[in-house]
């Protein structure tokens, strides 16, 4: 009977232990995706407003 505790347990450990391993992998991978993704968003909505600002410039609409 404590033999198969015992076995249980190390396959649980195993098995979480390679979960564990699987998830920080995937995070490693999806981080710098994400963070790309996000700059190049960023990058855009700072290209529109400045051509919106110029325009206002230009335009002497500025307040």
């Amino acid at each position: 009977m404590r033999f198969t505790r015992v076995t249980l347990f190390f396959i649980a450990f195993i098995i979480t232990l390679g979960f564990y391993q699987l998830g920080r992998h995937f995070v490693s991978e999806v981080e710098p995706q994400t963070f790309q993704a996000t700059e190049e968003v960023l990058v855009d909505v700072a290209n529109l407003l400045a051509e919106v600002v110029t325009k206002g410039v230009q335009e002497n609409h500025l307040e």
